[in-house]
């Protein structure tokens, strides 16, 4: 979800589907695992949104990060009320990408 948006909002009017995922709604804990906030993450899904496609916010479960229930819950509430059509997915954390790390 971290792009200029406007530059690739032609391709997502493309699109018949868009996955988006959501680590933390905690703008300072998101940059504190990932370099970065949130804020244009959750920016970008808001301007996905209003292109009415089907968007699916997928969240890696991250023992300690994002597993609390303030996380999900606020991630939940988020997607509420930003999307028409709310779809989550939760994605079980595994290993797969610790080299490039």
């Amino acid at each position: 979800g971290v792009f200029n948006f406007e530059k690739c909002k032609d391709v997502f009017e493309k699109l018949d589907h868009i996955f988006v995922d959501i680590k933390n709604m905690n703008s300072n804990r998101h940059k504190e695992y990932t370099g970065f906030g949130n804020e244009l993450i959750l920016e970008n899904i808001e301007k996905m949104a209003n292109l009415n496609k089907s968007i699916v916010i997928r969240i890696p479960v991250i023992p300690g990060f994002n597993d609390d229930i303030e996380n999900i819950t606020s991630t939940a509430q988020f997607v509420r009320q930003n999307l028409k059509k709310p779809k989550i997915e939760l994605l079980p954390y595994h290993m797969l990408g610790i080299d490039k790390y």
